[in-house]
């Protein structure tokens, strides 16, 4: 009889042990939790703008190849002067006659990133037959750190 009695003794103990243990993992597992969520908060990490300051924070440099099947490639680089990189650099591309007056135009992608303080290149297959071609960049998303 008192095996049994120890018995019944053991088994309340061993229940409220199991429940201890469980509310022990549940708080372990709440605590890294919220650790997790402060670390990927409070970190630096990657974000995009579609401004960055004032005055002309790219320059194109280009020619023209030789036309070929009616068609030209305006190759160049578009040149980054800010210390932030850009991704979806978008260009405008257009033909203009002797006079000036645009034949055509078309727009374009730079292909990559432009590094801060970099340059990247560019082509784009245009008609053929004009006197001159004119790029301009039309926008960028600026990629920047939190830290800044």
């Amino acid at each position: 009889m008192y095996g049994g009695d120890n018995n019944r003794y053991s088994k309340a103990a061993d229940a409220f042990d199991t429940g201890h243990e469980e509310r022990s993992i549940m708080i372990g597992r709440l605590w890294w939790s919220a650790y997790l969520i402060a670390v990927l908060v409070g970190s630096p990490t990657g974000g995009w703008a579609q401004n960055f300051g004032d005055g002309a924070p790219m320059r194109v440099k280009w020619e023209a190849d030789r036309a070929r099947n009616g068609l030209q490639a305006v190759c160049g680089r578009v040149f980054n002067d800010r210390p932030v990189t850009a991704l979806r650099v978008r260009l405008w591309v257009e033909g203009l006659d002797a006079s000036g007056h645009v034949m055509n135009s078309r727009d374009a992608e730079v292909r990559g990133e432009v590094p801060s303080n970099g340059n990247a290149f560019f082509c784009v297959p245009v008609k053929a037959g004009a006197e001159t071609y004119r790029v301009t960049v039309t926008g960028a998303d600026w990629m920047y750190d939190s830290s800044h």
